[in-house]
C-alpha cells in the first residue's frame, strides 16, 4: 500500500518534470505497480534494476533527476512494454501485479545490434560484388546506422562522436562503411554524398587510401584538377605502391587534357553559332529592307483613298491599308462607366500590325510604315462614329502630306481636280465639311436584262465595287429592352433612299435596299437596256 506522503511527492515530481515525460508516463499512472515503480525512484537508493531492486532515488540522489531515472534504458523498456500492454492490463486487473512483476524479473537485454552490422554489410558487399550499386549504398547505410546506434547503446544513449572514440575496432570498422557508401556513391555519381562521407572517415583515419582515393575522384569529377593532385600526392607518399593510386595519378592528366578539349571544341561552336546568328540577322534585314521597300513601292502606285465617297471612311481606309500591303489594326477603349450614369465616350487606337509600329496612341492614328501622325484625339460617342471619325480625318490627312511632297498620282490628281471644281461651284465649302458628299455627276445607270435579275443587296454592292452608283448601307440598333430591332437605311448618291426596319441587320438591310432600287427606278437613276424584242414590241403600230 502506498503511503499519502509518498504519492503526494510522487505528485510533486510529476507536476515538476518535464512534458515528455509527462506524456510517457500519462497513461501508466493510474496503475498501481507503476505507482511503487515511480515511488521507488524517490526513496530506494540501495536496490539495482536488474536485481529487481529499482536503480537509485530521486530526491536523495543529487547525480541524477527523476527524468533520468523515467528515462534510463532499463526502466523505458519496463515502461514501454507496459505501455504496449496497457489494453489487455485494463481488462485483466487480477493478474496485474503478476504481469508487472514479470517485467521486473525479466533479465535485461541489450539489442544485438552487431549482427544487425554484420548482416548489413555482408549484404551490401554482395550486392557490390554484381553491380547493384544503389542496393549495396543502401545496405552499408544501414549497417553505418546499427553501428552507430551499438555504440550509442553501449554509452547508455550517450551519442559521441567517432573520431572520440576510444574502441579501435568500432573505429575501423567505421572509416571502412563511410569508405564503402563513398564508393557506392562514386559509381552512382552523388557527388555530395562521396565527398561527406569520405570527409567522415578521413576524421576519424586520415590515412585510409580508399578515402582519399574517394576524395580525389570527387576532385576530378568537380574539374578541380589541382586539389586532386594534391589528394592523390598525399596517398602515394602513404602508399607509393598503390596501383589504384598511381592510375588515379595518371586519369587527372587525361581528364584534364579532355577537358581543355571540350572546351576547345565549345569554343569553336560558339563562334560557328555566331557567325550562323550574324548571318541570319544580316538575312533578316534584307528580308525586311525588302519587304519595307516593297510596301514603299506598293504605295507609291496606290492612289489614295477618296476624299469625298459615300463609302465609310474606316472602309476606306480599310482598302487602302490592304492595297498597300499594310495591316491595319484598330482598338477601341471605353471611357465612360455606365454603372456612374456617364454619356457613352469611346476612343479609337489604330496600329500598323504588319511591323508592329505604334500607330495611335491617345486616340492617335498614324500610318506604321511613315511613321506620319493622321488623327489626334479622336472621340464619340459610339464606337462607329469614333471609328468612322478617326479615319475621316486620316485619308485628310494622308491627301495633305502627300500633296505637300508632290508625290500624287494621275488618278489623285484628277479626283483632287474635281473635288476643287466643285467646292468652287459650290462657294467654296470647307473640305471638312463636305467628306461624305458624291464627286461625281449623277447619270442613269443603265441595267442589263443580267443583272436585272440579281437580288437588289447583290445588285447594288455590284454597281458600288464599279463605281456606277454610290451605295451605302447605314444599319443602327434600335432595340428596346427585350425587343431586338435594327434599322437599316440605304444611301444612293449621297441621297437616302430606303429605310427599313426589322428582328435583324440581314432583313433590314435587304428591306431597305429593294425600297432603294424601286425608288431609284422610279426616279430614273436606273433604267433598262431596251433589246431587239423590245424594240420591235414599241414601235409596233
Amino acid at each position: 500500500m502506498i503511503r499519502p506522503e509518498d504519492l503526494a511527492a510522487l505528485k510533486r515530481a510529476l507536476q515538476s518534470s518535464d512534458h515528455a515525460t509527462q506524456q510517457l508516463l500519462g497513461p501508466l499512472l493510474h496503475l498501481p505497480p507503476v505507482q511503487q515503480l515511480l515511488v521507488s525512484f524517490l526513496h530506494d537508493e540501495t536496490r539495482s534494476f536488474e536485481d529487481h531492486q529499482l536503480l537509485v532515488s530521486f530526491l536523495h540522489d543529487e547525480t541524477r533527476s527523476f527524468e533520468d531515472h523515467v528515462w534510463d534504458p532499463m526502466a523505458r523498456t519496463v515502461l514501454d512494454r507496459l505501455r504496449e500492454a496497457a489494453p489487455e492490463l485494463h481488462d485483466e486487473r487480477a493478474d496485474l501485479t503478476n504481469i508487472f512483476q514479470q517485467e521486473l524479473f525479466r533479465p535485461h537485454q541489450a539489442y544485438d545490434y552487431m549482427a544487425d552490422v554484420d548482416s548489413a554489410h555482408e549484404d551490401g558487399k554482395r550486392k557490390f560484388a554484381r553491380g547493384d550499386h544503389y542496393a549495396a549504398f543502401n545496405a552499408f547505410k544501414r549497417a553505418l546506422e546499427a553501428l552507430l546506434k551499438f555504440h550509442q547503446d553501449d554509452y547508455h544513449g550517450a551519442e559521441i562522436d567517432p573520431v572520440e572514440w576510444e574502441e579501435q575496432d568500432r573505429r575501423a570498422r567505421y572509416v571502412t562503411l563511410c569508405v564503402n557508401i563513398a564508393l557506392c556513391a562514386l559509381k552512382l555519381k552523388m557527388v555530395t554524398t562521396i565527398r561527406d562521407y569520405a570527409k567522415k572517415a578521413l576524421a576519424v583515419d586520415e590515412r585510409s587510401s580508399k578515402a582519399l582515393y574517394a576524395m580525389a575522384k570527387v576532385h576530378i569529377m568537380e574539374h578541380m584538377y589541382e586539389d586532386a593532385r594534391a589528394v592523390v600526392a598525399k596517398a602515394l607518399a602513404l602508399y607509393p605502391d598503390n596501383e589504384s593510386l598511381v592510375k588515379l595519378e595518371r586519369d587527372i592528366d587525361v581528364a584534364e587534357q579532355q577537358e581543355h578539349e571540350t572546351r576547345v571544341q565549345m569554343a569553336a561552336a560558339k563562334v560557328k553559332h555566331d557567325q550562323l546568328m550574324e548571318e541570319e540577322k544580316r538575312r533578316q534585314a534584307e528580308l525586311d529592307a525588302q519587304r519595307l521597300e516593297r510596301f514603299t513601292r506598293a504605295e507609291q502606285v496606290t492612289p489614295l483613298p477618296l476624299l469625298r465617297d459615300t463609302v465609310n471612311p474606316a472602309q476606306r481606309l480599310n482598302v487602302y491599308f490592304m492595297r498597300i500591303k499594310h495591316q491595319l489594326v484598330v482598338e477601341i477603349d471605353q471611357l465612360h462607366n455606365p454603372d456612374n450614369g456617364e454619356s457613352p465616350l469611346f476612343q479609337c487606337h489604330i496600329r500598323d500590325g504588319t511591323t508592329g509600329v505604334e500607330l495611335a496612341k491617345e486616340c492617335h492614328i498614324r500610318d506604321g510604315t511613315t511613321g506620319v501622325e493622321l488623327a489626334k484625339e479622336v472621340k464619340a460617342s459610339s464606337k462607329k462614329g469614333a471609328k468612322t471619325d478617326a479615319s475621316a480625318v486620316a485619308i485628310q490627312t494622308l491627301w495633305d502630306n502627300k500633296k505637300a511632297a508632290g508625290a500624287l498620282l494621275p488618278e489623285d490628281l484628277e479626283h483632287l481636280a474635281a473635288i476643287e471644281a466643285k467646292t468652287t461651284d459650290d462657294g467654296a465649302a470647307p473640305a471638312h465639311a463636305q467628306t461624305h458628299a458624291p464627286s461625281f455627276v449623277e447619270e442613269p445607270v443603265q441595267l442589263t436584262v443580267y443583272e436585272r435579275q440579281i437580288d437588289a443587296v447583290m445588285l447594288l454592292n455590284q454597281l458600288n465595287q464599279q463605281r456606277r452608283l454610290a451605295v451605302s448601307f447605314d444599319i443602327e440598333d434600335v432595340s428596346s429592352p427585350g425587343s431586338p430591332e435594327f434599322k437599316c437605311t440605304c444611301t444612293l448618291n449621297g441621297k437616302a433612299m430606303g429605310v427599313a426596319r426589322a428582328l435583324a441587320k440581314k432583313k433590314a438591310k435587304a428591306d431597305a435596299a429593294a425600297q432603294a432600287y424601286d425608288k431609284a427606278v422610279n426616279d430614273k437613276l436606273i433604267v433598262f437596256a431596251k433589246g431587239r424584242a423590245d424594240d420591235e414590241q414599241y414601235e409596233a403600230p
